[in-house]
């Protein structure tokens, strides 16, 4: 960020009937008709920030108005800087730091609509393109700042400097025996030590420390890597269940094994027997008929015929007997021996049906059983055989309803044990394995942890929680205790050698003024004397040498100016901004006094183009040469009016290169009474929205 305005604040006064304040952005229109107070309030802008008196050099032509107010710029020092109307001015900001030539107030104002920068011909001067093109005006200042010592001094081929003795030079020549003194004092320390044997030692010693240091390191960062480890078996570990929960667990899984391996057995047995029911029923029912069938007693063909002949001869007595009652007793008689052979025919009729059915019996129980019924007992014993049999299948269903309740309990018990191993509902050999996986990565782990405890003890125990970095090289035993007998042999060589310098040591302390007893420690300190002697020496002999360089070198730019001013004049800070404004002109040379224009048609002198384009060049000359005056850092332009001579075409031109000015860092404030300007600069300056600012006065 380049110097920039940050407020405004003028009171009024003369035709400025109101206080005038602003904050401006990057571009800042200011509006205003004649008589309203714009070239009033430009004036006492001019007042507060530039110097305005006969000695100034800017030629500022300015109205007596009694004008006040404040103007806060930014990035002339740490913080902001404030101009009053009778407080320091920019020159005096500019002199201070000796870098922006005086010239440039008038190369950053343009006051009621003047173009010129001052009052040579075309408006630009040879002292103007000095200051801002050659330098020589910055080197002016620089020469004073070299003493008439080193001016007169001579430097030899070899850079030895010779001069009065007095000032700089004196300096260099005490400086440059001090710092003799301490070469031959550390020439003979560095052979009795550096160069000898104990520096050698010492930069032994100082190896072998470091390797132990690292080696200790990579032990506790071994430790802290065991540790972590061991932190992250332990957790492992707490989530397994633990060796007694497995050993149950897989007790259970064999135990339900056995059970469902036992329950498998007694449905099959049940299924059997379910298929002698059949036969338990036909036997059964068979028993039962056989046992009708083998009941004594049944008549022969000859009783049943006597019963029928006896019941005739009593039924046709009863019939012939005069006598009621005893042809009654007689009718009954017959009817009951009628009664009694029918009875007998139905008995003789089914003992031949029974006949039938036995032999049927007899098939069927061959086709169940596979043998012959032989009699009533193998009927019988085949009948309480199956009895049993559906004695034994109701047992068997007790038995199995019995085991089927020890399964589910079992179940339960297995799936509590295993909630732990994720296994939701395996089956039994998935449960086996993740069980056995269960125990063997328990085991696996516990062993681990074991021997990673021992070798954590080992390395001396816990380092504590506090994270260690990676040393990058890895913990070695018996590198560490080779490393330690080969330091305790070193510290005690360096100590005998050491004995042996003590009268050099003395030497040291008194040169150094230290009371320390190391020696690497006196060594350091005369070492950090002899740097600070050679600092010293080498600043008084950069300074000399650099300022009697730079002496001649202002001398030979002094009689090469014109070729700076040529050379600056072709600078592109220049030749840019004019092709831009002109769309014509692409250089611009010095003649004489004067400039000229350069198209591809002819040369131009620049004070007698038209009043317009003039304004263009002036403009384009104006920010080109205030760009190479501030370094290339930015600035603010005040433009008065500054496009009133040029056409409505070219105005856009102008327009455009102030956005562009803004858009690169330049901070403007335009100040115009013609509506077309207005217009054109509003119109380009609201895509900048809060960092354009309009004002009408």
């Amino acid at each position: 960020m380049g110097i920039r305005i940050k407020s405004i604040a003028v009171k009024r006064g003369g035709p400025l009937e109101k206080d005038f304040n602003l904050q401006p952005g990057d571009l800042n229109l200011v509006y205003g008709p004649n008589e309203s107070g714009k070239t009033c309030l430009v004036e006492a802008m001019i007042s507060l920030l530039f110097k305005t008196g006969a000695r100034s050099g800017s030629e500022w032509k300015l109205r007596d108005w009694d004008m006040g107010g404040k103007i806060v710029l930014t990035g002339l020092e740490d913080g902001d800087t404030s101009f009053t109307k009778t407080g320091r001015k920019l020159e005096d900001y500019w002199n201070d730091h000796g870098r922006l030539p005086t010239d440039l107030a008038r190369l950053l104002v343009v006051k009621g609509g003047e173009a010129a920068i001052n009052d040579k011909p075309g408006g630009v001067g040879r002292q103007v393109l000095k200051n801002c093109l050659s330098g020589v005006g910055i080197l002016d200042r620089i020469e004073k700042k070299i003493s008439k010592t080193i001016r007169d001094a001579n430097i030899d081929s070899g850079g030895k400097i010779d001069g009065k003795n007095q000032g700089e030079i004196k300096t260099h020549n005490e400086r440059e025996k001090e710092l003799s003194k301490l070469e031959e004092l550390l020439r003979e320390t560095e052979e009795g030590y550096d160069s000898g044997e104990i520096f050698r030692l010492g930069r032994e010693k100082k190896k072998l420390e470091d390797g132990i240091s690292r080696l200790l390191e990579a032990k506790k960062f071994k430790a802290f890597k065991l540790e972590k480890e061991l932190e992250g078996l332990k957790k492992q570990l707490d989530a397994l269940p633990s060796s007694n929960e497995l050993n149950q667990a897989e007790h259970l899984v064999i135990t339900l094994e056995s059970k469902r391996k036992e329950t498998g057995e007694v449905k099959q047995e049940i299924d059997e027997l379910a298929r002698t029911e059949d036969d338990l029923k036909w036997a059964e029912k068979a028993v039962y008929v056989y046992d009708q069938m083998s009941r004594p007693g049944k008549p022969g063909r000859t009783s049943l015929l006597l019963y029928g002949v006896t019941a005739s001869i009593l039924l046709a007595a009863a019939m012939a007997m005069i006598w009621p009652p005893a042809a009654v007793c007689a009718a009954g008689l017959a009817l009951v021996l009628l009664l009694a052979y029918g009875y007998k025919t139905k008995k003789q009729i089914e003992s031949r049906v029974e006949s039938e059915e036995l032999r049927k019996l007899r098939n069927e129980f061959k086709k169940r059983f596979g043998k012959e019924l032989a009699d009533k007992a193998t009927l019988e014993a085949r009948f309480e055989e199956l009895k049993k049999g559906h004695v034994r299948a109701e047992d068997r269903r007790g038995q199995l309803e019995t085991l089927n309740g020890e399964i589910r309990e079992c179940e339960y018990e297995i799936a509590a044990k295993m909630a732990n191993l994720a296994a939701s509902d395996p089956e039994s050999s998935d449960r086996s394995e993740a069980i056995a996986g269960a125990k063997k990565k328990r085991e696996d782990l516990e062993n681990k942890y074991h021997h990673m405890g021992k070798e954590l003890a080992g390395l001396g125990g816990s380092p504590g929680l506090q994270d260690i970095a990676d040393p990058r090289i890895d913990w070695d035993r018996q590198k560490y205790e080779k490393l330690e007998k080969e330091r305790q042999e070193t510290q005690e060589a360096l100590e005998k050698q050491l004995a042996e310098k003590e009268k050099l040591r003395t030497r040291i302390s008194q040169e150094t003024d230290s009371t320390a007893s190391d020696w690497g420690e006196l060594i350091k300190g005369l070492r950090e004397k002899r740097r600070k002697v050679v600092s010293r020496y080498k600043d008084i002999t950069a300074e000399i040498l650099a300022k009697k360089n730079v002496y001649t070198a202002l001398s030979e730019m002094r009689e090469d100016e014109n070729s700076h001013i040529d050379k600056g004049l072709a600078r592109k800070e220049l030749t840019g901004p004019l092709r831009k404004l002109t769309g014509r002109y692409d250089s611009i040379k010095r003649t004489g006094e004067n400039l000229v224009l350069c198209d591809n048609t002819g040369e131009y002198p620049l004070d007698s183009l038209s009043t317009g384009a003039a304004e263009q060049v002036m403009m384009a000359l104006r920010t080109g040469m205030a760009s190479i005056s501030m370094g290339g850092q930015t600035g603010f332009l005040l433009l008065d009016d500054a496009f009133q001579h040029t056409d409505w075409q070219r105005r856009k031109n102008m327009v455009k290169f102030c956005m562009e000015l803004a858009k690169s860092g330049w901070q403007l404030l335009v100040f115009t009474m013609d509506d077309h300007i207005r217009d054109l600069v509003r119109q380009s300056g609201r895509p900048l929205q809060e960092k354009f600012t309009f004002s009408e006065l």
